[in-house]
């Protein structure tokens, strides 16, 4: 019998295109959810224009009314959380908890897990699955990482970088990005240590449609367990930049009022984010998504290089998300815990679902 997952904040920037794509990748039942009656209705109507309207329904959902949520988890199976909505992180995933659903989120913010951490002995002790840190960033660096893992004997380094270009639909799609450049802690992997990374810690990569790229490191928590797991020496995430205005204008200025107060002229980032990427022309439009990997099989070196490459920064966001649902679908993850998604999803599954999904690759051993 299909499960039945609710999107909640179905009707924004990624979720439509998530709640489009579960229908079109997967036979799951999808449930928009979100706060406008109205905006429900609507996406509701397109989406019943190109699949089963059996499939889908709609219900008024809000993140910060734990009443809402308790009614639009009935009869629910799952529930992704695609709004921007950290800051109720914990008051969703106790929802989950008491309604008996499983839960998946792709936040961007590092501090996600620790807050869903302060409930892993409950989500432990329900029998419930918990998945975090999905989508692309974070989500596929430590899945990439995992992947190359079996082409080496002795695995030293493994860089993940990346580079993208989308249009923001507002000034709030940008908050979690302001949050982080007005409080930022970042750290890579080097010479066997972590350390506080700088400017100077930059990286140059060869990003397909973007051209090579001076790139700066980004904090992803799914990174810290990669050494251990697998000897590393040196491992990080590193993104290039935007485009002149935003990254010479809108950053300085960001940093600049967060050293004031932090979440000082929030708004007024955002929308200057909004009109960086929306009015100034990018280098490219899309995303790419690399993987520098050495070491050494049976004492000749090896050096392994991924290319993940799409049009749609929107879909290459949501599509790694679909492509773990599935595993979820089939009975191939975990039944219970907390997890980032990628730890928890089969690397060589992942990729070999994102190409179907049109997903373009290209991987090389040398």
């Amino acid at each position: 019998m299909p499960k039945t997952i609710i999107v909640l904040g179905a009707y924004g920037g990624t979720g439509r295109v998530l709640c489009r794509r579960l229908l079109q990748y997967t036979q799951a039942k999808v449930v928009l959810g979100g706060r406008s009656e109205e905006k429900l209705r609507q996406l509701q109507t397109a989406l019943k224009h190109d699949f089963d309207s059996k499939r889908i329904r709609s219900v008024v959902a809000d993140a910060a009314d734990p009443a809402s949520l308790e009614r639009a988890l009935r009869g629910v199976d799952m529930i992704i959380v695609a709004s921007n909505t950290p800051q109720y992180v914990k008051d969703v995933a106790t929802a989950a908890l008491r309604a008996g659903v499983d839960y998946f989120d792709y936040h961007f913010k590092p501090d996600v897990l620790a807050r869903l951490k302060q409930l892993q002995q409950k989500i432990e002790s329900s029998g419930r699955l918990f998945i975090t840190q999905g989508g692309f960033h974070p989500g596929l660096p430590a899945a990439f990482v995992r992947y190359a893992a079996p082409r080496f004997t002795t695995y030293r380094k493994a860089l993940v970088a990346m580079a993208m270009s989308a249009e923001l639909p507002s000034p709030e799609s940008a908050y979690d990005l302001v949050d982080e450049l007005q409080d930022p802690h970042v750290t890579v992997y080097k010479n066997g240590q972590w350390k506080n990374a700088s400017f100077s810690d930059t990286e140059s990569f060869d990003l397909g449609r973007f051209g090579k790229q001076q790139c700066f490191p980004l904090e992803m928590p799914e990174m810290r367990l990669l050494p251990q797991m697998f000897g590393l020496t040196d491992t990080g995430v590193y993104v290039a930049g935007f485009n002149w205005f935003i990254d010479y204008f809108v950053f300085p200025f960001a940093f600049i009022l967060g050293k004031i107060k932090k979440g000082f002229g929030r708004h007024l980032i955002g929308r200057l984010m909004v009109f960086g990427f929306n009015r100034i022309p990018a280098r490219a439009r899309g995303v790419a998504f690399a993987l520098e990997a050495d070491g050494e099989y049976h004492k000749k070196l090896r050096h392994v290089r991924i290319l993940a490459d799409h049009e749609d920064a929107y879909d290459f966001t949501v599509l790694p998300v679909v492509a773990c649902v599935k595993q979820y679908l089939k009975g191939a993850l975990p039944q219970s815990g907390l997890f980032m998604m990628a730890h928890v999803v089969k690397p060589e599954q992942l990729i070999k679902d994102l190409k179907l999904m049109g997903i373009k690759f290209i991987i090389r051993e040398t």
